[in-house]
Order: structure tokens, then sequence, then C-alpha cells
């Protein structure tokens, strides 16, 4: 199949994109805030410090993966998104290798990504490793969150009063831990994320 990647180079293509994520993603891409916001794409477009791809198939957009680098040196992707007619066709696969390309050659050593369960075996034979993060807010406390997860290590942990997040290394995809975490603690956040080490 042909395709081509390309970066956003305006507004016009961001707003573009950012309907594309919307057709693909429903309600919860209008609901996109903090650093998801359209405006904060607006900054990065601007300042040209970050990835903002999408792919070209026939005259539409068929595929899209943002990237962002943190303050920490690592580049978190998403959105990531493929039109379901164009899925297993390489277009994923094309994408993640640019990212990739791109990250490794700004000295990036790591890439994290979130993803919807329909997609998290295509980020496993791609060799990113799955982390269980559960996010929550006070009353609980990220003590009772670690009590939880025993057997996993932890990745990484923040609390600042307001927000309390929890990343864990596990075995895999584990569905019971997330369920326990969002039984066991009402209003919580979990996701399986995937890591992946840029050499």
């Amino acid at each position: 199949m042909d395709f081509v990647i390309c970066n956003v180079t305006d507004e016009e293509e961001l707003d573009a994109v950012l309907a594309f994520e919307r057709r693909i993603f429903g309600g919860a891409a209008f609901a996109r805030t903090g650093e998801y916001a359209r405006e904060k794409w607006v900054e990065r477009l601007a300042e040209g410090r970050d990835l903002l791809l999408y792919v070209r198939t026939g005259g539409e957009i068929s595929a899209m993966a943002f990237a962002r680098i943190g303050a920490d040196g690592n580049m978190t992707a998403g959105p990531v998104a493929t039109d379901a007619r164009y899925r297993r066709k390489g277009l994923g696969r094309a994408l993640l290798d640019e990212l990739e390309r791109w990250a490794r050659a700004r000295g990036v050593h790591m890439l994290t990504l979130g993803a919807v369960e329909s997609a998290e075996d295509f980020y496993l034979k791609c060799g990113y490793a799955p982390l269980l993060f559960v996010q929550t807010k006070p009353p609980h406390t990220l003590e009772a969150l670690r009590a939880l997860s025993a057997g996993c290590r932890e990745a990484w942990s923040f609390d600042d009063g307001a927000d309390i997040r929890l990343m864990l290394i596990t075995d895999g995809i584990d569905r019971n831990l997330q369920h326990r975490y969002d039984e066991a603690f009402p209003g919580c956040s979990t996701q399986t994320v995937f890591v992946k080490g840029i050499i």
C-alpha cells in the first residue's frame, strides 16, 4: 500500500489531524486537556521541538502519532491511531519506526505510550513492554496503592497531595490487578502503558 508520512506544519494541518483523532476515539478526544489540549499542540508546533506525524493514504489522513519530549528527556507518544480501514497494512509500524528514529537522533532513551486494549498486541509485537499505570486522588494514598501491588516492582511514583500516580512493572498485561485497583479505589484510573528502550 502506498502512503506518505508527513509532519504537521501549520494549524490547518493540526486541526485536520485532531479531527481525525476525534473520529477514531470519539468523545474521549473532545475532552483533551492539559498536555494533550489543542493549545499545547499549537505551542509545540510553533516551538518545533516535538513530533506531530500523520499518514496520508490517497487523499485522506489514515493514521497519526504525536509525541513530546518531557523534562526527563524521555518521549511520550500519544495520541497514536490508525483508521480501522488501514490497520494491518504497515502504517502503524512505519509511524513507530519514525518515532523511534526521531527519538534516537535526539538522544532519547525511553519511549512511553498508552494504548487502547485493541492495540496492545500490536505494541507487544513491536517490542514494547507493558506497565500498569494507576492514578487517583485523596483520600486514597500512595501507601494504599502500593499495598495492593504486592509482587510487582515499582517503576516510579508521584504524590503531590492532589494527584497520586504509581507505575508498576508487571509480568505482562495484568487485567486482574487492573480490576483489583478499579474495585478497591473508586474513581481511580488505570491503564496499561507500553515502554521501549531506544538505543
